[in-house]
């Protein structure tokens, strides 16, 4: 146990998923219930509260409102990712962390990561407000180009909206990774909001340029482990379809496509849900334990812990 490059990284992921799987699987459905009912429960009480907003026109109250929804919704799904993240810890010689424990974890952790969360949206707010207006503007004058026939400047308009959707997109992946290990400091660490971003920061200091780099990788990559699910699953219908051509069964491809994709979705929703989402958290959680092997050599606490274990046996 040391430090590790990033595809010693990706590896030691994928065997404490293999090493605690049970654990994950079983935690992931309790606290999915957990998190469904509380999602349900806020959607609608916010919702309740919309309609009044609605009725007598206080614009400012429904953005407060949304602002609420928006951030509560995601603090309950990041709630997911710390029990996850206890779970993991356990192969870095944290104490052992069975479903209860995780599930625990995040319910207890729920409040520290909605002020998380918070603290987070209020600094991103102006950037994304400035994104919105500029995407106006060039919208509402390509737009009106578009009245006439297609012009150099209508094109370089279209291009320069996607240039700044992928610069938009960059900078919050960029701002993201500041607080790229703020979760496993509130899960791991106990700390809370504000303490948990510095320790981010300081994690981060030194290797900010790489670790951008590195969470594009790891959300590329669950993405690509998804997308080729997708991709088996729309593969073995086409060899079903021409299975079924060739014993004369006459079957329009699009419906017999559609209709057979919708009853297979559903498996591969849960499959997704329950093994391939977590890997993300894992390996994030990896990443974290690996800066703290550079930056602190926590590493070298491991190995003195563990040889003392070896000499009181």
């Amino acid at each position: 146990m040391g430090i590790m490059g990033f595809a010693e990284i990706m590896d030691s992921g994928i065997e404490i998923l293999r090493k605690y799987l049970k654990t994950i699987i079983f935690y992931n459905i309790g606290m999915g219930i957990i998190a469904f009912i509380s999602l349900f429960i806020f959607i609608f009480l916010s919702f309740m509260l919309l309609i009044p907003g609605t009725m007598y026109g206080n614009s400012g109250g429904i953005y407060v409102l949304l602002f609420i929804i928006v951030v509560g919704v995601l603090s309950i799904i990041l709630s997911l990712n710390a029990g996850i993240m206890k779970i993991s810890g356990q192969y870095y010689g944290e104490k052992p962390a069975y479903a209860y424990d995780a599930i625990r974890v995040a319910v207890k952790k729920l409040p520290l990561i909605l002020g998380l969360v918070t603290l987070v949206a209020l600094v991103f707010i102006p950037m994304a407000a400035a994104a919105i207006t500029v995407f106006k503007e060039l919208s509402i004058s390509i737009n009106t180009g578009l009245a006439e026939p297609m012009g150099a400047g209508n094109i370089l308009q279209l291009l320069s909206i996607l240039a700044l959707v992928i610069l938009f997109a960059l900078i919050t992946i960029s701002y993201l990774t500041l607080f790229s290990f703020s979760l496993q400091a509130i899960a791991l660490e106990n700390l809370g909001p504000i303490a948990a971003i510095k320790r981010s920061y300081h994690l981060l200091k030194g290797g900010y340029i790489r670790l951008v780099g590195y969470n594009l990788l790891i959300f590329g990559s669950v993405y690509a482990i998804n997308l080729s699910f997708e991709g088996f699953l729309g593969l073995i219908i086409s060899i079903l379809f021409m299975i079924l051509r060739f014993l004369n069964v006459q079957q329009e491809y699009l419906l017999f496509f559609s209709s057979i994709y919708a009853q297979l979705q559903w498996p591969i929703t849960i499959l997704s849900w329950l093994i391939i989402t977590p890997i993300s958290s894992i390996i994030l959680t990896v990443l974290y334990y690996n800066q703290r092997f550079v930056k602190e050599g926590y590493d070298i606490s491991l190995k003195l812990r563990e040889i003392k274990e070896k000499l009181k046996g």
